[in-house]
């Protein structure tokens, strides 16, 4: 009995060794992908410094960006956390999907903290919806500010989210202490192929200017 326990042992641990093994070196060549991605969503606006790994699945990137808005700028970027398999099938059934962290201080700290949350399109279909879309009824929800203060002056910097074309902005948190700007997006939106990804370092330097120039 206890001779077949320590070989289903031996076995579990050998099989998790070998998963662990594995998946770490697919997110290693993951974040191969996810550099050239970033590298080229910077276009001439910046570059990558180095990569440094927190876990198999996180690793930090120092940015260097040529605007003088942002300071000590980073790139977190959180990758499915696959070399455990615990791990791995929770942020399954969580639907976490690989996202990056964009992080940075402004030249002066913004007067205010901001919190934006990403917006999200819905729809309930039915049997005899029209297929011609000029005829689907759409609500358009009126944006939402829950505020703390009677006096604000948000303009530039909800204008510059709002024109966005795309607003993958997971979630998007503006601090007077560092980081200044905390941007989270899905990593696929840096992705070659995706239309928004030369938009997220544009906006986010316009929100920056915006923040700077607000006052309380």
């Amino acid at each position: 009995m206890l001779g077949t326990l320590a070989i289903s042992v031996m076995v579990a641990a050998v099989l998790v060794t070998a998963w662990y093994l594995l998946f770490s070196r697919y997110n290693r060549k993951r974040s191969i992908e996810v550099l050239r991605w970033l590298e080229s969503a910077l276009g001439t606006q910046g570059q990558l410094v180095s990569v440094q790994w927190l876990t198999p699945s996180r690793f930090f990137v120092p940015l260097r960006l040529k605007s003088a808005a942002f300071q000590r700028a980073s790139v977190l970027v959180e990758l499915a956390p696959r070399e455990l398999p615990f791990h791995w099938l929770l942020s399954r059934w969580r639907r976490q999907k690989d996202s990056a962290v964009i992080c940075a201080d402004l030249e002066a700290a913004p007067t205010m903290n901001l919190d934006l949350y990403g917006h999200r399109w819905s729809a309930r279909t039915q049997r005899r919806l029209p297929m011609d879309i000029n005829r689907w009824t759409v609500d358009q929800p009126i944006p939402l500010v829950l505020t703390s203060r009677g006096d604000w002056e948000l303009t530039a910097m909800m204008n510059s989210l709002l024109t966005t074309p795309h607003r993958d902005f997971l979630e998007l948190n503006i601090r007077r202490h560092s980081p200044h700007v905390r941007a989270r997006v899905a990593l696929e939106t840096l992705a070659p192929d995706s239309p928004s990804r030369s938009h997220v370092f544009r906006v986010l330097g316009e929100l920056a200017a915006g923040a700077s120039t607000s006052r309380p």
